[in-house]
């Protein structure tokens, strides 16, 4: 009997000792700064909380200089949109493994018109981004749905929502959160979310490359989580993320907190680990050539392409 009371009181202390181990494990204190690009926009509503001195961010406005940072390996992590790294991957000229991606079906069709159908018909609707994804699930629409109607493309979603508030166009393609900012000013407007006619689970937008260089750097797998968390916090509290992120960077000015806070949810924001999805992603990958003019080349990547 006293045996065992011994050996009860020796494992008893070995799990008391592990508990409190466990509660003073130290948090992890990076070796280096991380290197990230990425273009303005809904990037950087789903990174806004590591804005900060701590990493190395990059926000750029010309798409040239995140193809740059893909083909010459010098960054850490770079978002972009999902058909640019497969591309430049499928072609030999970059080595990211696409890690996770970050928006989907954030393309919506609206008019002060009646949107059905039928309606459509004869009309002609101004979209954004040609032979990238927002281009891509306008005219995946209009095919599925055997709609007759003549397709304009703008070169971003800002000229698109443009031609739609000078009236130079009564049906246009839009993304959040100018979506939100235009259900203010027209609270009766029409609005069909494309990503969901056209996919029966989602359409891939931007998404997180990681280096194959510097993939297994404990610094950039650190930074990859707390991107993961930065996203869980954002979707699960809008008011408190926002105000945290308010003043590290000025698009959070520019749009408005309002704004931003109202549009999450529809937003499409998340943290999609690409090798669980690659069954979704591969079937966006199958209408890359017929809607983007053959940009693949009828190719698709292996497994090697993820991280």
């Amino acid at each position: 009997m006293k045996k065992n009371l011994i050996k009860f009181m020796s494992l008893f202390m070995i799990v008391i000792a592990a508990f409190i181990l466990s509660g003073c494990k130290k948090e992890f204190e990076p070796t280096r700064k991380v290197s990230v690009i990425m273009p303005s926009g809904t990037p950087v509503l789903a990174l806004g909380g590591l804005l900060n001195e701590e990493n190395d961010f990059e926000v750029v406005t010309d798409t040239t200089l995140l193809q740059t940072a893909l083909t010459t390996n010098d960054v850490d992590v770079v978002i972009c949109p999902l058909t640019m790294g497969t591309n430049l991957f499928l072609k030999g000229k970059s080595t990211y493994k696409l890690e996770a991606i970050v928006t989907t079906n954030n393309a919506y069709l609206i008019s002060n018109e009646s949107l059905e159908y039928s309606n459509l018909n004869g009309k002609t609707i101004v979209g954004f981004n040609e032979n990238n994804t927002p281009g891509i699930m306008l005219k995946m629409f209009i095919e599925q749905n055997a709609i007759s109607a003549e397709l304009q493309f703008e070169q971003n979603v800002n000229a698109s929502v443009s031609a739609f508030t000078t009236g130079n166009a009564a049906y246009a393609v839009v993304a959040e959160p100018q979506l939100t900012k235009l259900k203010q000013a027209n609270p009766n407007l029409n609005v069909i979310n494309l990503g969901d006619k056209v996919s029966s689970t989602f359409v891939p937008q931007a998404a997180i490359f990681v280096n194959s260089r510097t993939r297994d750097d404990i610094n950039v797998i650190h930074f990859l989580k707390k991107v993961e968390e930065n996203i869980k916090f954002m979707n699960e509290k809008p008011s408190e993320y926002i105000e945290s992120v308010f003043d590290n960077h000025p698009y959070f000015k520019t749009m408005g907190s309002e704004v931003l806070i109202k549009s999450i949810p529809t937003t499409s924001v998340d943290y999609l680990k690409a090798s669980s999805h690659k069954a979704s992603i591969n079937e966006f990958y199958k209408n890359i050539d017929k809607y983007a003019n053959n940009m693949f080349g009828g190719k698709t990547p292996d497994d090697s392409f993820y991280n």
